[in-house]
């Protein structure tokens, strides 16, 4: 192919901290293998390519590539050097004009401006800046959650939800949106504390653990048939966030809602003015043999195998006499109300609802338990109070209950 009349233009405009370079080649007239002959250029130059575009102007043959590179061999944008290296080669392609040069970057107070659908929603991870407004409809978290987020670092909520770094999905899924450089980053000083300092440290060397942060660990199928009740060291663990530290003496369980009265109580009150009734149930986790499932086709979950299930005899007071009795909630009132749910509120931001017909059904067996195989619940299983609700996958027998409200 003809070269171009002109040089090739090859600049660079690095800021510190780049991890990214961008090479943008601007093609008058586009043509097929142009993608495949530069991918092969960049790569036999030591050029790990993370991302590659291609967009066309409506009715025309010019064409732009944009290809987000780094050099593999330092894991870090390219030297001046090895921009002109590339640069030599890239005039070799034809008539193309080339650009390299890193991500622009943004103050702090310039990303926090973009935090509306209206003005685009920016977030910061690490060093780099993210446009992640067509991603938020899609966000298995939820709207509200990841707007939470929005024109701030995204780092201190990773950190409570440590999955998305753990398992390495997110990561890449956010590097695809990337619009630039942070120009001035925190100090790693100032994104404070790991939240899951507070978490038991005494967990069972025999578990199987699948993550540490939040932590997820089932029993070894080996002890899984030892015993009836399955020790509590060994209980299976499926935690969304820190294990919350709560003081028992300040504990206060609120239920409200629809055709309630609404009422505050302590644990105290729990133990002392309803009688204390034992159910023996086991929880699964909805993702238990997940690991059989990705032998067939990948999943996004944990691949548990057969051990996130256990069995105990749970202590507390039927959830059906709490409402009845204090909150005045009866079967009976149930088509004047409308009520149809009952949602329980965790204190570590996990909520899940059940059927008002199995609160308050009397073979339901729904407890508020603060006893576990005869011992007071441990923080690890959601002390001082959770919901324990027979038959119904675990994620719904939530832990570290503070709230229980009635709704439609």
């Amino acid at each position: 192919p003809s070269k171009m009349q002109q040089p090739v233009l090859c600049e660079a405009a690095l800021h510190q901290g780049s991890d990214l370079t961008m090479i943008t080649l601007s093609v008058e007239k586009d043509r097929q293998g142009l993608l495949a002959e530069t991918t092969d250029l960049l790569k036999s130059h030591g050029l790990d390519i993370r991302e590659a575009k291609i967009t066309t102007k409506d009715g025309s043959v010019q064409a732009q590539h944009v290809y987000m590179v780094k050099d593999k061999e330092t894991s870090k944008a390219l030297s001046m050097e090895k921009l002109e290296e590339v640069r030599k080669a890239l005039e070799g392609l034809g008539e193309v004009e080339c650009t390299a040069k890193a991500w622009p970057a943004y103050t702090r107070a310039e990303v926090a401006l973009h935090k509306t659908m209206e003005n685009r929603v920016w977030v910061t991870y690490k060093n780099g800046v993210y446009d992640i407004t067509e991603f938020i409809a899609n966000h298995p978290g939820g709207k509200d959650k990841i707007l939470l987020a929005a024109g701030k670092n995204i780092e201190p909520f990773w950190r409570i939800y440590q999955q998305h770094t753990s398992r390495g999905t997110a990561v890449g899924l956010l590097e695809s949106m990337r619009i630039g450089d942070v120009a001035d980053p925190l100090p790693i000083a100032e994104l404070g504390s790991d939240p899951y300092d507070s978490d038991p440290n005494d967990r069972h060397p025999g578990l199987i653990f699948h993550n540490n942060k939040p932590c997820s660990a089932e029993v070894p199928c080996e002890l899984v048939m030892d015993n009836w009740l399955t020790p509590i060291p060994v209980w299976f663990i499926r935690n969304h966030h820190p294990v919350p530290v709560v003081d028992p003496s300040k504990y206060r369980l609120h239920v409200e809602g629809v055709g309630t009265k609404p009422v505050s109580l302590t644990l105290e009150d729990l133990k002392a003015r309803f009688l204390k009734r034992e159910v023996a149930a086991t929880i699964q986790c909805g993702g238990n043999r997940r690991s059989e499932l990705d032998k067939i086709a990948q999943t996004s979950g944990i691949p548990w195998g057969s051990g996130a299930m256990s069995n105990a005899k749970w202590g507390g007071v039927y959830l059906r006499e709490v409402l009845m009795h204090c909150a005045g909630i009866s079967l009976e009132g149930l088509d004047s109300s409308g009520a149809n749910h009952v949602v329980c509120y965790g204190m570590d931001d996990m909520q899940a609802s059940i059927p008002i017909d199995k609160a308050l059904s009397p073979f339901g067996d729904v407890l508020l338990a603060y006893e576990m195989n005869g011992e007071p619940l441990p923080a690890e299983h959601g002390a001082p109070v959770r919901m324990i609700v027979p038959g119904v996958v675990g994620v719904r027998n939530v832990k570290w209950a503070s709230r229980i409200r009635v709704s439609l």
